[in-house]
């Protein structure tokens, strides 16, 4: 069997198949580039590097030819993603701070996605100051509380590696407390979660 988080990703495909298949009716091209676009991240979550940034290759060639010039953000976005899975840190983050440039609406729900994946390359980057704003900045999100509310909770539990690593063991422990009480009911077989209790438990017993 399929782990769950796996199970979930081919769904997402599935989802996405659906998408680029009712773009062949979209006279200005709107829906191929927004399902070529969560075609590359889905891809880049499930690991499909070379298969992702083929698709976010074609994903720019839509929007050079389409009439929205700054869509071109979207790209940014996922090739930041697909360098943050390259472990490539500093071409993750050149991308995804282009993107957030190019944003010509950074309302608090894309903020919400744009900042989890810059704060994902500066923790990995061993940027904990500059990781620490940038989830920090998810967590003052409103509406992405609302539309992106995976985003929201994982940033609790990032802010615990963050304030762990800091050796504030007190806040950490809020942290990681927070994201499970958020995460309770929501997909199992996520790494984080399990990830999470067990340092919980290691901080707790200091």
């Amino acid at each position: 069997r399929r782990a769950p988080a796996a199970r979930l990703a081919d769904h997402a495909l599935e989802e996405n198949d659906a998408i680029l298949k009712m773009a062949a009716d979209d006279d200005n091209g709107a829906w191929r580039r927004n399902g070529l676009w969560s075609r590359s991240w889905i891809l880049a979550d499930m690991k499909s590097l070379s298969e992702a940034a083929r698709v976010a290759e074609e994903l720019r060639q839509a929007i050079l030819a389409g009439p929205i010039k700054k869509d071109i953000r979207r790209y940014h976005h996922v090739r930041g993603k697909i360098e943050l899975e390259n472990k490539e840190y500093s071409k993750a983050i050149q991308d995804l701070e282009e993107a957030l440039v190019l944003e010509p609406d950074l309302d608090e729900a894309k903020g919400a996605y744009y900042f989890e994946e810059l704060g994902l390359a500066h923790f990995r980057a061993g940027d904990l100051d500059k990781a620490r704003r940038s989830f920090e900045k998810v967590l003052a999100s409103t509406y992405g509380r609302l539309y992106f509310g995976d985003c929201y909770a994982r940033s609790h539990y990032m802010l615990g590696r963050i304030l762990e690593q800091k050796g504030d063991q007190e806040e950490a422990r809020k942290q990681y407390s927070q994201f499970l009480e958020l995460w309770k009911d929501a997909d199992p077989g996520q790494p984080e979660v399990e990830d999470a209790k067990k340092r919980l438990a290691g901080l707790k017993g200091n």
